[in-house]
């Protein structure tokens, strides 16, 4: 087996990998374990709480021990199978890894809540990067002078410019924030008459959301526990509701 090693200076601190849906804490035994897309070291360091992501593109084994984490880059004939094999064992395995191989690993260091927060962003860039498409438009964009106002404590337009300068461009159809809520979904209903939003916390904190719908104009702030999934059914007027995950799957 081949294995990219990735030395830091984390002695103690816990091993936190990325699962379908959530993430799972791992020992630091040395062992092969799974991950998803990502694995976090995380210890205290002085008086500060620091973290270390590795974010992988199709690596899904990795190991760590005394410091040291060790991402699966490739496995001999002996490991390709699910069941695995003894070494010793004769005849020798007719299957591996082969061909050319291409990794792409992202490495990223700080403050331990703003990489937990960052950390499924990321992923997300590295395993689907975002790429541009020439476009000549003609013509010229306006804006609406009246619009509806946003049902956030009276807030309207001026005060999201006001906040923040690109929520009130109108050219898009939504804004979403923290980072570590992460948009899974985004697709009508099954009746064709509204908008379906699928929303996952990734961090595993409690968090405050924020999103805003530029056409009409709606702000929705709403709580996540960790790692919660919402399906949120949003109508042309911009009323919504909490959906049900099943029915709008």
């Amino acid at each position: 087996m081949l294995k990219l090693a990735v030395p830091t200076a984390f002695r103690s601190g816990t091993l936190l990998c990325e699962v379908p849906g959530g993430a799972i804490e791992r020992p630091a035994d040395g062992q092969e374990h799974v991950f998803s897309r990502w694995a976090l070291i995380e210890e205290e360091r002085g008086r500060r709480r620091t973290a270390l992501a590795v974010i992988g593109s199709g690596q899904h084994g990795l190991d760590f021990k005394d410091g040291e984490l060790r991402i699966s880059a490739l496995r001999s004939a002996a490991y390709c199978h699910e069941r695995g094999f003894k070494l010793a064992e004769s005849p020798a395995r007719k299957f591996m890894d082969q061909g050319v191989h291409e990794m792409r690993l992202l490495v990223t260091a700080g403050e331990a809540g703003q990489i937990r927060r960052s950390v499924a962003l990321l992923a997300d860039w590295l395993s689907s990067p975002p790429y541009a498409l020439a476009h000549l438009p003609f013509g010229e964009m306006i804006r609406q002078e009246e619009t509806s106002r946003a049902k956030d404590g009276g807030r309207d337009e001026k005060d999201l410019e006001r906040d923040n300068p690109e929520d009130a461009l109108g050219m898009s159809l939504l804004s979403l924030e923290p980072g570590n809520i992460r948009l899974t979904a985004c697709k009508p209903s099954w009746d064709g008459k509204a908008l379906i939003l699928r929303l996952h916390e990734t961090s595993g904190r409690d968090t405050s959301a924020r999103l805003v719908l530029h056409q009409p104009l709606r702000v929705i702030n709403f709580e996540f526990k960790p790692f919660e999934i919402k399906t949120l059914r949003i109508e042309p007027s911009g009323s919504w509701r909490e959906a049900d995950l099943i029915s709008e799957t």
